[in-house]
């Protein structure tokens, strides 16, 4: 069993000072060239930290996404030995693969939101689900971009600010000849 200790923030989310407004899911895979070999979930806490244990031995990309943000992958490959691992994703854009995350803070970096309906871009799909509890009043849940309860345009605001964005994927994955994932660095 290797203990994963990871560090990372939904943008949204982020309230400045290392704080996020609430606790998150947070899911984290781990990926060998042609697939996930071991998926696991846990509780984000508002400091960013969360770990999981993995049972799988090897080496590994691993992805993590909370429930509204897009995916990330780490920016090289890590090893799952019955040991522990520390990763921390807020440090630098490049602890993303692809460098793929936004600055929320001087020096603090953090997943982007808005990918709602967990499609790995933030599109015209994620405005819908985002305008359907939008327009229910509904409080909380995937549409929630900012997690302060209610699904408002403030939420909107985060999602307009990262449409196109998307998943990016390392360049050794084998999913397809050619490989419809592979994004350049």
């Amino acid at each position: 069993m290797t203990t994963v200790n990871l560090k990372l923030f939904a943008q949204g989310a982020y309230t400045g000072s290392g704080e996020m407004a609430a606790e998150q899911e947070v899911t984290v895979t781990a990926h060998v060239s042609n697939g996930i070999v071991e998926t696991q979930t846990a509780t984000l806490a508002t400091d960013g930290t969360c770990s999981v244990e993995f049972e799988a031995e090897g080496i590994f990309y691993l992805g993590v996404r909370t429930q509204n943000t897009l995916q990330v992958f780490t920016a090289g490959t890590v090893t799952l030995n019955g040991t522990t691992v520390n990763y921390d994703f807020t440090t630098a854009a490049e602890q993303a693969y692809g460098d793929n995350q936004a600055e929320v803070e001087s020096g603090v970096f953090a997943l982007y939101s808005g990918d709602i309906d967990g499609s790995g871009a933030i599109d015209i799909l994620d405005y819908d689900a985002w305008e359907e509890k939008y327009v229910q009043y509904a409080e909380g849940g995937d549409a929630d971009l900012n997690s302060d309860g209610l699904v408002d345009l403030s939420d909107f605001c985060v999602y307009e600010a990262n449409i196109g964005k998307s998943v990016v994927y390392p360049e050794t994955f084998e999913i397809g000849a050619p490989n419809p994932h592979a994004t350049p660095k």
